[in-house]
């Protein structure tokens, strides 16, 4: 009824999620944008909300991580090195086999023409996995999925 105690009565969860009103045009481009309403902003989640949400985040990163490297991963070491893969193994191998890890080589000659990170990395995938096609090509593979962790957390971030 509309006339009822019950009607009058703000429920809790409608006065716990507006804490106030704010105009949208106060700033910003909210005034050129014919944005002069009032719109109500969300107070604070309670500590429940926050750990529910932080789990689904955690979770979603999870599979976010998982389908990444389950599309990265498989048939990694399937063929032989294409095209310039060898500019990048042939030097970290050589860095596994000779103990040297300051100076990157190819062919024994002195190979400067890259920065050494991504040959350090290979040649730590190579020392743990051998030298394979698959160790050179982890390190990408890696980075790949690792990139797209930081892009869904930075997506999600609040």
């Amino acid at each position: 009824m509309p006339g009822s105690a019950a009607n009058s009565v703000m429920r809790p969860s409608t006065a716990a999620g507006y804490a106030g009103v704010r105009r949208a045009g106060s700033a910003g481009l909210g005034p050129f944008l014919g944005m002069h309403h009032a719109t109500p902003f969300r107070a604070l989640p309670s500590a429940r909300v926050t750990r529910a949400l932080r789990e689904s985040i955690l979770w979603q990163a999870s599979l976010v991580l998982g389908v990444a490297l389950a599309v990265h991963l498989p048939l990694l070491g399937s063929s032989g090195l294409a095209d310039s893969e060898g500019f990048r193994a042939i030097p970290a191998w050589e860095m596994v086999r000779s103990g040297d890890w300051g100076m990157t080589t190819l062919f024994g000659q002195p190979y400067l023409r890259k920065p050494p990170g991504v040959t350090w990395a290979i040649a730590a995938s190579s020392a743990v996995f051998g030298e394979t096609e698959f160790a050179a090509r982890l390190v990408s593979a890696l980075a790949a999925a690792g990139a797209a962790l930081a892009l869904f957390l930075f997506a999600t971030r609040r």
